[in-house]
């Protein structure tokens, strides 16, 4: 049976009652909440994304569950070109949210349906209850996905960096009410980074355009900053604390590196060291900024810890023999406990 012949078989009843529809995994899809999703089935694959062309079959239905065009409406498989078009909002905004094989209800209401093209064109049905609410159900059955393009001077590649920059920041708004669009966030600075590393590669060898170092340089920072602060919000802490520690390669006095290096490390026992050296340098760059001073607490508790260890092995060294030559332990104690006697006065606490 063909994917038609089994959408069709669902489109038997000309009116429904949304009310009995068991609807699970509900989900608002924009800040406005006009958009709210019931998944049916989950996907497969990535996410699409702006320029993706999306076939999918949709059954269309008003308030008071009236097909909005029975006729045509019933067969027709749809074709969509993600473009941020004004008057397909409602559909890309789903749409965005869908795998391949994904079939969901949408429940749309508000300016958004009344926006929307589709709806405006379709034939009056004096069964409908135009009360400003649309249902509609859909199951994407094809993702076309875009090619990256290659790029012949170093301005169209800095706009096309910004279109994704730009795309990302909306993803990021939806990711408030969608979470796994946070991966779809992450894959775009990602294919950043290797867009960026593998463009300045290839000047380098072929000298193809001139490029601005500066710029590209800045980019890099930026985006990595971005990736480490969408991977703190996945909790993914490893991974952020490499994304902040490549900005420091490239910058190394970078507060918010530092800052996001600190959040990562934090959460680690084996990085708190690095945590506390990266806090205290942020506290000494800007001593008043609340996103730094409201960990002060921990620091000063890392540092209690820290002379509480000290403490316990300086005891172990004076209740040793030290002239017993034979005695292993002294050694390694007592070098441990002057390197920190020395890293402490390079580096006095901030309290």
């Amino acid at each position: 049976m063909t994917h038609r012949q089994k959408w069709e078989e669902r489109l038997d009843d000309y009116q429904i009652d949304m009310n009995k529809l068991t609807l699970i995994h509900k989900s608002f899809i924009n800040d406005s909440k006009t958009i709210t999703k019931y998944l049916i089935r989950e996907g497969q694959g990535r996410l699409p994304k702006i320029g993706c062309t999306i076939y999918f079959y949709m059954e269309t239905r008003s308030s008071n569950g009236v097909l909005y065009n029975p006729q045509d409406g019933r067969k027709s498989q749809t074709k969509l070109i993600l473009q941020r078009n004004e008057g397909n909002k409602a559909f890309e905004l789903v749409l965005l949210t869908m795998r391949l094989d994904e079939e969901a209800w949408f429940r749309i209401e508000g300016e958004l349906v009344n926006s929307l093209k589709y709806y405006n064109e379709l034939p009056l049905n004096p069964d409908i209850d135009n009360n400003g609410i649309m249902w509609c159900k859909i199951r994407v059955i094809k993702i076309k996905h875009i090619v990256h393009p290659i790029f012949f001077d170093f301005k169209s590649f800095t706009e096309y960096l910004e279109e994704k920059n730009k795309l990302a920041k909306e993803y990021l708004e939806l990711a408030k009410y969608n979470e796994e669009l946070l991966d779809y966030v992450v894959e775009i600075y990602k294919s950043n980074v290797r867009e960026l590393r593998e463009t300045e590669k290839r000047i380098k060898i072929t000298m193809c355009f001139p490029i601005d170092y500066d710029i590209h340089k800045k980019y890099l920072v930026n985006t990595y900053l971005n990736l480490a602060f969408v991977l703190l919000k996945q909790e993914i802490y490893g991974k952020a604390k490499e994304a902040a520690e490549e900005v420091l390669n490239i910058d190394r006095y970078n507060l918010k590196a530092k800052y996001r290096l600190f959040l990562a490390c934090k959460h680690s026992e084996e990085d708190y060291e690095q945590a506390y050296n990266s806090l205290k340098y942020c506290l000494s760059k800007e001593p008043n900024n609340p996103s730094f001073t409201k960990y002060k607490e921990w620091l000063i508790e890392y540092e209690k810890e820290c002379l509480a260890v000290k403490k316990e092995k300086m005891k172990v060294i004076d209740g040793v023999w030290l002239e017993d030559s034979k005695n292993a332990e002294v050694g390694p104690l007592w070098r441990e406990c002057i390197e920190e006697e020395r890293h402490q006065y390079i580096s006095q606490p901030i309290c």
